[in-house]
């Protein structure tokens, strides 16, 4: 559905957009995790990363789980 979660908070891409930037200020800037469901698209995912990198993180990592851990 395009949400996106900052720890368990859900929300829209939109107001994750807009808050990020303040909320990354708010808690320092030493790096951020971006885990996807199977179901997000690679663009998606590049514009989560572009909102966290022009909030100025720029240590992103991308947590992965094997096709066999998920089952």
């Amino acid at each position: 559905d395009g949400s996106v979660y900052i720890d368990n908070s859900r929300m829209s891409f939109a107001e994750f957009k807009a808050t990020f930037k303040t909320l990354a200020g708010e808690r320092g800037k030493a790096g951020v995790y971006v885990r996807a469901d199977a179901g997000v698209t690679a663009q998606r995912l590049v514009d989560v990363i572009e909102v966290v990198k022009t909030a100025g993180i720029d240590n992103v990592g991308i947590v992965t789980q094997s096709p066999e851990a998920a089952r």
